[in-house]
């Protein structure tokens, strides 16, 4: 699906006052978080007590940041048109003095895939198929299906339950005598929700 192009959004909440005169100009530090339930993102900037202002840069791929605007707020939130937004900071000092820029933070909405998955048990490689969102693995002969624990590497900031039992990578059993079905819960887009098939074979003797 082709990604709208519009601008991010600055809101107008969260109001943080600095005080210039004890801005040592350290490097400031960025986290960025999503509202499951408004799909806003939150960008949160710390090490910055005594800037004037904070300098923040959005964009959708790595490096490349297309809306900049300079802000007396420690906090931002802002809407996305796109799966995956990165974000830096710089603290800058009423005397024009700036402080290097914080390390570039991204982060994913709506994206609820299951990005890698495996067995200790197994013979090959899973094939994970994410237009039909199914999973096929085989395990080795004589492996019992009944409480096997899968690895497996979700969607950033994404979450999967089986049934009503929230699923541990390394940790959860599941019985895998029939396909199981992973309910993937995105962070962002609304915590929208993608069914995916794990399919477990045993090999031939």
């Amino acid at each position: 699906m082709a990604p709208k192009k519009e601008q991010v959004k600055p809101s107008a909440v969260g109001f943080i006052q600095m005080n210039a005169s004890t801005f040592s100009l350290a490097k400031p530090t960025l986290t960025l978080t999503v509202d499951e339930d408004t799909d806003m993102v939150s960008a949160e900037v710390g090490n910055c007590v005594g800037a004037a202002y904070l300098e923040y840069e959005f964009g959708y791929a790595t490096g490349v940041y297309g809306t900049s605007f300079r802000s007396q707020k420690a906090t931002e939130l802002f809407e996305s048109a796109e799966e995956e937004v990165f974000a830096r900071v710089r603290a800058i000092g009423a005397d024009g003095a700036i402080s290097a820029w914080s390390d570039e933070e991204s982060i994913s909405l709506g994206v609820n895939d299951i990005l890698a998955y495996s067995f200790a048990e197994q013979t090959g490689a899973a094939v994970i198929n994410d237009v039909a969102h199914t999973v096929a693995i085989e395990v080795a002969f004589g492996t019992v299906l009944t409480a096997l624990v899968a690895t497996f590497t979700l969607s950033p900031g994404a979450t999967a339950k089986v049934g009503a039992t929230a699923q541990v990578s390394g940790t959860t059993e599941n019985n895998f005598t029939s396909p199981v079905v992973y309910a993937v819960k995105s962070q962002g887009g609304g915590g929208s929700t993608q069914n995916w098939t794990v399919t477990v074979t045993v090999a031939a003797e």
